[in-house]
């Protein structure tokens, strides 16, 4: 439970905007690494716990991600994409219920 989190969130000026999510009143903890990974290990609440290096590999996958009950298909187990051969786009497959419209962005080296 991080019933703190739950409160709001911090806007992109730093302001705190009071926005609650229940969320994080009772997460998962095979959804909750994919956003956070506590320092101790064996908060992680996993049946194997994962080190640092594997969690920077892992796609940042929030909350509203898991509301609303998307799948992620390709690439699976990565943070980032690169674009395909001689194209400027990156292929990213995502199955999601069939009332949900998806939009995305793409940041290159920072940029979005």
């Amino acid at each position: 439970m991080e019933s703190t989190w739950g409160t709001g969130h911090l806007d992109s000026a730093g302001q705190f905007r009071r926005k609650l999510s229940s969320y994080y009143f009772l997460p998962r903890p095979n959804e909750m690494i994919y956003h956070h990974l506590p320092e101790n290990e064996k908060w992680q609440l996993l049946r194997t716990p994962i080190k640092m290096a594997q969690y920077l590999q892992m796609p940042k996958l929030r909350p509203p991600y898991f509301d609303l009950q998307m799948e992620l298909i390709s690439p699976r187990n990565q943070a980032h994409v690169d674009l395909l051969p001689g194209k400027s786009y990156a292929l990213v497959l995502v199955q999601t219920p069939s009332d949900i419209d998806l939009i995305a962005n793409l940041r290159l080296k920072g940029h979005e």
